[in-house]
């Protein structure tokens, strides 16, 4: 935004202040509509990948929603050790013989 309204200075044709001018004003206009759009896009994919965490975990153990966030709000590790911490506490829907090897691997690093 700095560099545009830089330049817009730098080739201003007009005899007033180029700061008062409405196409100067409008560049911090745009700006600000695009930072805004920007994080609220980012919120939404941040929301959206939590809730499809949430409903992996679910799917995966034998754990209600509201218990799992509230294990997220005060967990501290990443989404790897989250998934070792929950199945250490919670058992699961159905255990593969697959998911039994994983379980093992993990538990014994």
């Amino acid at each position: 935004m700095k560099e545009e309204q830089e330049e817009y200075i730098k080739n201003y044709k007009g005899s007033s202040n180029p700061k008062l001018d409405n196409d100067y004003k409008h560049i911090e206009i745009r700006y600000r509509k695009r930072h805004r759009k920007l994080t609220e896009d980012a919120f939404e994919v941040d929301h959206k990948r939590l809730k499809d965490l949430v409903n992996s975990f679910c799917r995966e153990f034998i754990i209600n929603k509201e218990e799992l966030w509230e294990i997220m709000e005060t967990f501290g590790g990443t989404t790897e050790e989250l998934y070792i911490d929950v199945s250490n506490k919670y058992d699961f829907r159905k255990l593969t013989k697959r998911k039994a090897l994983e379980i093992f691997k993990l538990n014994n690093i």
